[in-house]
């Protein structure tokens, strides 16, 4: 009652507390029996165990196993089990990654696309997956004494090999039907250059500038483009290939050197 003698009514609610809605794990895979059995604590766990093929794939990393979102809860036993499964994952990779790595044998491993190179690289093997060499790929590499290509490479693209001063020599693929507007420029360690029969196009100015370039034997192409071997200083001998129907102009523009040239019968 109030003070003025009414009745008056309490009435009490209980307080509910709700509690957020997860989802339930599915069972582990070490349960044998359907009976009932006391649930397996849980924790909330995030983990991405993850290994680097090769330094220069620029972050391009292979995960190995992932677990759980941060908001899932997941029971501990099968935390253990993706863990066992992770780590003798990674045991069985390790060597392939290895394999991969640009330390092994002193040599940079080149996979295309948009592979990173260090501008000091001295010794280079490209993929044997690799079918084009980017263009610019190891344009301006110094140091860069040493290049292995794989059988199977199509394509040497625009300045790939532009400015490699110290590359005294490179054996071309016969798979390579495509090499690209200053490829090789200014590789002036350049002696001499086999090129493959199956060359299809030699782009203009592609070996421009090889300075130390002294003989060059020409696959049956149709054209020589412009300035290809222009500036060629030592250049002493020249073979052309029958089928030859148009050398560009200043194809051996500055060739100071040249001796001979051997036309076809």
């Amino acid at each position: 009652m109030d003070l003025n003698g009414k009745e008056m009514k309490i009435e009490i609610k209980p307080k509910i507390h709700v509690s957020p809605v997860t989802r339930t794990p599915p069972p582990s895979p070490l349960s044998t029996s359907s009976t009932s059995r006391p649930q397996p604590s849980t924790t909330r766990h995030l983990s991405l165990l993850s290994i680097r093929l090769s330094p220069s794939l620029n972050s391009q990393l292979v995960p190995l196993c992932s677990w759980a979102a941060a908001d899932a809860a997941v029971p501990s036993s099968r935390l253990l089990l993706d863990s066992l499964f992770c780590s003798a994952l990674l045991l069985l990779l390790l060597p392939i990654a290895a394999v991969m790595d640009e330390d092994v044998d002193g040599y940079h491993l080149y996979m295309g696309a948009d592979d990173e190179v260090p501008r000091d690289v001295a010794r280079v093997r490209v993929g044997r997956s690799v079918t084009v060499v980017r263009e610019s790929a190891f344009e301006g590499c110094l140091d860069l004494e040493e290049v292995e290509l794989p059988n199977g490479l199509l394509v040497i693209s625009g300045s790939a090999f532009a400015r490699c001063r110290s590359l005294a020599r490179i054996a071309i693929p016969s798979t390579v039907t495509e090499i690209g507007i200053r490829a090789f420029e200014d590789c002036a360690s350049f002696e001499e250059v086999v090129l493959p029969e199956g060359l299809e196009r030699l782009g203009r100015e592609a070996f421009s500038h090889c300075t130390s370039l002294r003989r060059i034997n020409i696959p049956p192409i149709e054209r020589i483009e412009h300035g290809t071997f222009n500036s060629c200083a030592n250049l002493m001998e020249v073979t052309l290939p029958e089928g030859i129907r148009e050398i560009g102009d200043d194809a051996f523009s500055r060739c100071t050197s040249l001796e001979s040239t051997r036309l076809p019968p």
